[in-house]
């Protein structure tokens, strides 16, 4: 028997997966670039 929690739980999954998966194939067809773990840290680094 699921829970609720359960339930939302994996809904959020479910969303994140597609999210994930649109990413790349966006990443995969040249319309997003990325960047370093060191240029995306550097941005909160300002201290």
């Amino acid at each position: 028997m699921s829970s609720t929690k359960d339930i939302i739980n994996q809904a959020l999954d479910d969303l994140w997966a597609e999210e994930a998966e649109a990413r790349l194939d966006a990443y995969e067809r040249g319309e997003i670039a990325t960047v370093s773990v060191q240029e995306a840290m550097a941005k909160y680094d300002k201290e």
